[in-house]
């Protein structure tokens, strides 16, 4: 009762029927015994407590006399609570965040010692979502922050008094003692724009906010010492979006503090994820035309030029060479794994829209020019230097298979071909003892002329009509000494001069 008048139907001592009234009040007061311990079938260390109906999350939930026992654990301390469904379950670690604290009830080996109720007094109405629950438990300014939802900014919360702010954005002119004054004296980082800067940092000048037009002046006296940091991805430390040229008289270095002594630009980026394509730099430009022109438009163009004047470069070939366009050097490191392919230049030039793209060149050596009266000895318009770092080691490696119009090597111009090394073919050469017709597709080979064969037919798909075959005997036979080729489209046919007295060896070799 909340006091001496009552609203309630009370017990008098000459009272008939005690237990109608008993039994009244316990049905209005039953929405309160929601999850009370139900003393009646309570026993050793099974639990029960009585049903009715639960509100929570604004959902509105029936919950049952539990009919099977809620078995305690035996010389513990068990929490009783209840989820938000009205589903009951006991643990001996404590109550679960999120979830209705029932009873903490203390049990010996085989009986209940102490219980206590913990059963809170709002729980049946409660409608707070599960963030707003999070910041009732834990009142911290990051559970304050997921708990409402048009907020901006992140971090702590502020207070009138001596706050600390971080990168804040201020998008009015209202500040300490109104607008921006001389007499509003901020702290700020170094390099802020705007404001007056205490503690010995520095700033950019002719920075002006308030009735004149911001950043009316030029940008000048950057301390050689400051530093401008901004860690957020949309940030920009340095944001040029106006039409006008950008010039920077000394080196740039981008994701890298090393030295720039020797070095205009230096781009340096690390990575360490298995999921993405990573580019240390990446042009990306589009050119439009207008007009039809000869013009070169070009991704990426290097000129460098060496003044000799009196003195002499002498860096190899072997070594790099002395005045280079372009270098791709890329580096594999680690203790372990495998890199399946590193490329110093990767062509891959695309057509993806519906005109004609006449010639697609992987690597183009163009035109030379010696027009200064000096002496220009040698060009090469590809040069392999001498290597023997792999187990396998290409000058030039084509891995193109066969077909219409496919060539791995094609020389078109009418100067000659000097090859100093051993030029070597695809060959299959047959087996000793068999002497039947032989499929050999490729340009050179051997077959076996048993005893007595006058003649032996090659099938070779890269043999037409017109292809020129070069055979030879290779073998000492008595009569056979020669042989002639006959060209069919798919074929070839060695005529012996004379049927050879043993197993005898031809070469051969297809020239289209």
């Amino acid at each position: 009762m909340s006091s001496s008048t009552s609203n309630l139907d009370l017990l008098t001592q000459s009272q008939y029927g005690h237990y109608i009234t008993v039994n009244g009040l316990a049905d209005a007061a039953s929405p309160a015994m929601l999850f009370g311990r139900r003393q009646a079938l309570c026993s050793g260390l099974n639990w029960f407590y009585y049903g009715g109906v639960l509100l929570a999350d604004g959902v509105t939930t029936t919950v049952a006399n539990n009919a099977a026992a809620l078995v305690l654990t035996a010389s513990s301390t068990n929490y009783i609570e209840s989820t938000t469904a009205g589903v009951v379950s006991a643990n001996t670690v404590g109550f679960t965040a999120g979830r209705i604290p029932l009873y903490t009830v203390v049990t010996g080996a085989s009986s209940v010692t102490s219980y206590t109720d913990q059963r809170p007094l709002t729980y049946q109405s409660a409608t707070f979502t599960a963030n707003i629950k999070t910041f009732l438990t834990t009142p911290s300014s990051a559970n304050l922050a997921a708990a409402v939802t048009d907020e901006t900014g992140s971090g702590a919360l502020v207070f009138a008094t001596s706050p600390t702010l971080t990168t804040p954005t201020i998008n009015t002119a209202a500040s300490v003692g109104g607008t921006w004054t001389a007499v509003a004296t901020w702290t700020l980082p170094a390099h802020t724009l705007g404001g007056t800067v205490s503690g010995g940092g520095n700033q950019l000048n002719n920075v002006v906010i308030g009735t004149v037009t911001p950043l009316a002046g030029a940008f000048t006296t950057l301390a050689a010492s400051g530093q401008v940091t901004l860690s957020n991805a949309s940030d920009y430390n340095l944001y040029a979006s106006g039409a006008g040229a950008n010039y920077m008289a000394g080196s740039l270095g981008v994701g890298s503090t090393s030295s720039l002594s020797t070095i205009k630009l230096r781009v340096q980026r690390s990575v360490s994820d298995s999921a993405i394509t990573s580019y240390v730099g990446y042009f990306d430009g589009t050119h439009t035309l207008t007009a039809n022109n000869t013009f070169r438009h070009s991704g990426i163009t290097s000129a460098p030029t060496v003044n000799q004047g009196a003195f002499n470069a002498t860096a190899s070939i072997a070594n790099g060479g002395s005045l280079v366009g372009l270098v791709g050097a890329p580096t594999v490191s680690g203790a372990s794994g495998t890199v399946t392919c590193a490329a110093g230049v990767v062509a891959d030039v695309r057509n993806t829209g519906a005109g004609t793209l006449t010639n697609a060149v992987g690597f183009l050596s163009a035109t030379y020019a010696n027009s200064g009266g000096g002496t220009l000895t040698n060009v090469y318009g590809f040069h392999a230097a001498d290597t023997s770092a792999a187990t396998n080691n290409y000058g030039f490696f084509g891995n193109l298979a066969a077909g219409a119009g496919k060539y791995n090597c094609y020389m078109d111009g009418t100067a000659p071909n000097y090859f100093a090394g051993d030029m070597q073919f695809g060959k299959t050469v047959t087996a000793g003892g068999t002497t039947t017709p032989q499929t050999i597709n490729k340009n050179a080979g051997a077959v076996n002329f048993a005893a007595a064969d006058a003649s032996k037919v090659v099938t070779n798909s890269l043999v037409t009509a017109s292809s020129i075959i070069v055979a030879t005997v290779a073998t000492n036979d008595s009569t056979m000494k020669s042989v002639q080729a006959v060209a069919a489209a798919g074929s070839f046919t060695l005529y012996a001069n004379a049927a050879p007295t043993a197993e005898t060896r031809v070469n051969f070799l297809v020239i289209n």
